[in-house]
Order: structure tokens, then C-alpha cells, then sequence
């Protein structure tokens, strides 16, 4: 007897076919009222972009002014579920590499200890912005476009 192909499983399919070099665990719960597949993932892709591919796959919308579901997006052709939550991490290496450069170019009125929290913050809003390119190395930030060069 074949076993139905789970949305999680698909969707990991599909994401391999769009971004064969990365890795992403996606992870399938079922529960009394619906259920669900969360995603994540390390630097590369940009989630904006991994998002565009899997939003196809929830079924559910979520309307926040009448804190109702909306059950407007179903397909029969693709398993779907209620919700596809989306969780990219930037590795360390990458926030220090970003850090260093903000820290070398940047003037700083804080205390020491604020400055490395400030420097920290930034480059992790910066990479939150950014494609992350795998094997890249951060070379430069162009501050009016948040924009982040690579190497």
C-alpha cells in the first residue's frame, strides 16, 4: 500500500528542485484542528524568496482585522497545510563578517559595551535583508540601499 506523500515531504521536494546546494528541514505536525509544516534554514535563500515558493502550499489565510481563517487558497492538486511557517538563521560567520565592517566604518558615540550591541543588531537586520550567497564572504555595505556585497 503507498503512503500519502505529507506536505512536508513535498515541499522539501520542491525547495530542492529551486535551490539544489541548500539544505532545509521542513517538518510536519498534525494536530486536532488542522495542521502544519515549519521550515528552516541557514544564510541562503533570502526567506522573501523561499516564501514566494511555498506559500502555495498553506490552504489557510489569516485574516487579522476579523481574527478569522480564510480557507481560500485550497488546491487538490498539492498537499497543503493550514499553515507553512518560514524560519531562516544567519550563522554566526556571516553576522561577524557584517559586524566588522559596520564596526570599521561607522563612528560611535556609545559606551564600549553598547557599541557592540548596537554593531551586532545592525548585522543581523542587515543579513535578515540580504540574499547570503553560501560560500561568500562579506565585502561590502552599501548603507543607503542596505545592501550587502560579496566575494
Amino acid at each position: 500500500m503507498a503512503t500519502r506523500q505529507t506536505p512536508a515531504q513535498y515541499i522539501k521536494a520542491v525547495l530542492k528542485k529551486y535551490f539544489p546546494k541548500d539544505k532545509f528541514s521542513c517538518t510536519y505536525s498534525s494536530y486536532s484542528m488542522g495542521d502544519s509544516v515549519d521550515i528552516s534554514w541557514e544564510d541562503w535563500p533570502a526567506r522573501a524568496a523561499v516564501d514566494q515558493i511555498v506559500k502555495q502550499f498553506q490552504a489557510w489565510n489569516v485574516d487579522s482585522y476579523t481574527d478569522t481563517y480564510e480557507y481560500n487558497n485550497q488546491r487538490t492538486d498539492i498537499p497543503q497545510a493550514k499553515f507553512v511557517r518560514c524560519q531562516r538563521r544567519v550563522s554566526k560567520k556571516v553576522i561577524d563578517q557584517v559586524a566588522k565592517i559596520i564596526d570599521a566604518n561607522l563612528v560611535w558615540h556609545w559606551e564600549p559595551h553598547m557599541k557592540a550591541i548596537h554593531v551586532n543588531d545592525m548585522a543581523e537586520r542587515l543579513c535578515d535583508l540580504n540574499y547570503i550567497p553560501a560560500g561568500k564572504k562579506v565585502v561590502k555595505i552599501d548603507y543607503s540601499t542596505k545592501t550587502l556585497s560579496f566575494a
